[in-house]
């Protein structure tokens, strides 16, 4: 089965990074986050591995992905907001998704001491990094 994320995937392993099939019950953790359908499906095949901090960009796994959320900043910070920490820079800006722009969200970015108390708050600390999951991980191909 090929789909949109093979090309992108590939490039990202040829950078260093690590991709594997998720198991069952990671999946079920990752939906509890309300993620959609379609990150779920992205998880199933190519969950993030844990790699050297090396890389310019730290790709979580569903593990981290939890922790991230529920008992690290920003995270825990932006959760409860519809923000959905999935990396994170070696500088401790986190990369989330934008649960509240549709049914295919944004990636937006927060820094570790930010800190909210309302959605509208929340909305305008975060910064625009791309349109989509695709697009974010083809733009860490790019920028390398």
């Amino acid at each position: 089965m090929t789909d949109e994320y093979d090309a992108v995937v590939e490039q990202l392993a040829q950078m260093g990074y690590r991709f594997g099939p998720a198991a069952e019950q990671d999946l079920h953790r990752l939906e509890s986050l309300r993620l959609p359908e379609f990150v779920t499906k992205f998880y199933r095949r190519y969950e993030p591995v844990r790699v050297q901090r090396t890389l310019p960009l730290i790709l979580h796994s569903i593990e981290d992905i939890v922790v991230e959320n529920f008992h690290a900043s920003p995270g825990i910070e932006v959760c409860r907001f519809g923000y959905v920490v999935f990396a994170s820079s070696p500088f401790g800006e986190g990369y989330c998704f934008d649960l509240n722009t549709g049914e295919v969200p944004q990636v937006v970015q927060f820094d570790s001491s930010d800190s909210f108390v309302s959605l509208a708050e929340a909305q305008k600390g975060a910064v625009y990094i791309a349109g989509s999951l695709l697009e974010f991980l083809a733009d860490t191909v790019r920028n390398g």
